[in-house]
C-alpha cells in the first residue's frame, strides 16, 4: 500500500467519530449502529493522507478494500481523472473481490483519512463479531456491484 503505515491513527476514539462521520455520507454504510462503528474501530486501520498522495497504483495487487473517512480521493487513468471520492465512499472493493489487480491510480484530492481492512482482519472481525463482519461485507460487496453495473470492467 502506498500510504506510509506511520499515519496510523491509533485514537478509537477519533476513529469512531471519523467513522460516524462516514457513515452519515454514505449510500451503503447506513445500516451500521453506533455499536457496529464502535466495533469496527477496533477492526479497521486508520491512516491519514495528504493532497498529492498516492492511495493505489494501477497494477498494484488488491490486499485491501476501505472507506473515505474524510477528504477526497481521485481515481485517474493516463494522468486524467475519470472520478472522484468523498467521504463515505468505499474503495478498492471491485479489485479486491475480484482478487486482481488496482485497475487505476488513486490520489488525494485533499487531506484526509481513510479506513483500511486486509483478509486478516475481516476474518478477525467476522471471528469477534459476525454480526458486525457481515454488515460490513454487505456494505462492500453492494458498493461493488454498484460500481461495476455503472463501471463495467
Amino acid at each position: 500500500m502506498p500510504l506510509k503505515l506511520e499515519n496510523e491513527t491509533k485514537d478509537d476514539g477519533e476513529a469512531e467519530a471519523l467513522l460516524m462521520n462516514a457513515k452519515e455520507g454514505s449510500r451503503f454504510l447506513g445500516q451500521l449502529t453506533e455499536h457496529d462503528v464502535d466495533c469496527l474501530a477496533s477492526h479497521l486501520s486508520i491512516l491519514k493522507f495528504a493532497a498529492g498522495e498516492v492511495v493505489m497504483q494501477k497494477g498494484q495487487s488488491a490486499e485491501w478494500m476501505g472507506i473515505v473517512l474524510a477528504g477526497e480521493l481521485c481515481a485517474e487513468v493516463g494522468g486524467k481523472v475519470v472520478g472522484r471520492m468523498a467521504t463515505g465512499t468505499i474503495v478498492g472493493e471491485v479489485a479486491f473481490f475480484a482478487g486482481g489487480l488496482r485497475m487505476a491510480d488513486v490520489r488525494a484530492g485533499e487531506d484526509g483519512h481513510i479506513a483500511f481492512i486486509s483478509p486478516g482482519n475481516m476474518s478477525e472481525l467476522l471471528e469477534a463479531s459476525p454480526a458486525v463482519g457481515c454488515k460490513l461485507l454487505r456494505a462492500f460487496g453492494c458498493s461493488s456491484l454498484h460500481q461495476l453495473s455503472h463501471n463495467p470492467m
